[in-house]
């Protein structure tokens, strides 16, 4: 079987990324090849903390990394200059954290690598570059014109969805609608049948309001927009449950009663996820032409370039995309 090939884009350079992938693909011994993105300047700092360095062979263009029969390449950002600021937002670090996220996705998009694997980055930083930019996942799908996605955390048997993402709370309801639950739900139940090999997935659909509305007494959202989706899924044959209280449905999830929960808003999924699997959580992008991952925590500017951060969940994601590209 030939051997898949991994982008990992660094992330914010000032932040734990580089460290954190390195680390990881030191301690990796799995069939594969690894395809970093982002500037020799940032690695090689970060080598220098490691009691073991990681040795990679730099190239500066995508011919070049099709020539390389290295098991580790690092594919240099060239024309940009090496400049960074360790542990703070900046300009300069979304520059570098965006142009590495936009190449790692096009070797994605053309096909040279087999997943795509993105390391945490600053938003913030990022928008001081790029005005509007919401997060990795958008720009994933607007390039690649991905109408129909989801974003999915994932660790063993656990898997969470979320029907709306990164939205101020009191968005999240005006933006709530029976074909986007559809959707979600529908994407994630075939995520679950290819990769976990589950015939006819559990998937419990969250309520918006405490008690999932109590019968509209704590909100309408349940009944005028929620239930309608959870009847539609359930005429089509799928194992829906809905919508459920997010309290009594997350101990029935951990419990394994439920193969997935689908989440309405970003923390009321999170919340419970990263409480089980902070450290070795693992993000996949669901709808995208590829596969997608990414670990489940931020830059960690606090103890970037300190030697101590935890690889678990980039390990954990690396893992994840060389699995999961070997079901497309």
């Amino acid at each position: 079987m030939r051997k898949p090939i991994i982008a990992v884009t660094m992330g914010d350079p000032g932040g734990i990324g580089p460290e954190i992938i390195l680390k990881s693909i030191g301690s990796l011994r799995l069939k594969a090849r690894f395809v970093m993105v982002g500037k020799p300047e940032v690695f090689e700092k970060v080598n220098q903390l490691l009691a073991k360095p990681i040795a990679y062979e730099t190239v500066s263009n995508i011919s070049h990394l099709k020539q390389s029969k290295s098991r580790v390449v690092l594919l240099d950002l060239v024309n940009v200059p090496p400049r960074f600021v360790v542990g703070k937002v900046s300009r300069v670090n979304g520059r570098l954290a965006y142009l590495a996220l936009q190449t790692g996705a096009l070797l994605a998009v053309k096909g040279l690598v087999s997943a795509l694997v993105t390391a945490p980055l600053s938003k913030a930083a990022v928008r001081k570059h790029i005005k509007g930019f919401t997060d990795q996942t958008d720009f994933l799908c607007d390039l690649t014109k991905t109408k129909q996605y989801a974003m999915t955390f994932v660790k063993d048997r656990s898997c969470v969805a979320l029907v709306t993402t990164h939205l101020p709370l009191n968005k999240v309801a005006g933006n709530l609608n029976k074909r986007g639950i559809v959707q979600k739900a529908k994407l994630t139940a075939g995520f679950l049948r290819r990769i976990k090999k589950i015939r006819n997935p559990k998937i419990g659909v969250l309520g918006l309001n405490p008690h999932a509305g109590e019968d509209g007494t704590l909100g309408v959202e349940e009944t005028n927009t929620i239930l309608p989706a959870v009847r539609d899924l359930r005429r089509s044959g799928m194992n829906v449950f809905g919508p459920l209280p997010a309290d009594s449905a997350f101990y029935k999830w951990n419990k394994g009663e439920l193969d997935a929960v689908l989440a309405m808003y970003h923390d009321q999924g999170l919340g419970p996820f990263k409480m089980l699997h902070f450290e070795d959580g693992v993000h996949v992008t669901l709808g995208l032409p590829f596969v997608r991952t990414s670990p489940d925590h931020g830059t960690a500017f606090d103890i970037a370039y300190r030697g101590i951060a935890s690889p678990n969940a980039m390990r954990e994601a690396i893992k994840a995309a060389i699995k999961f590209s070997r079901t497309v």
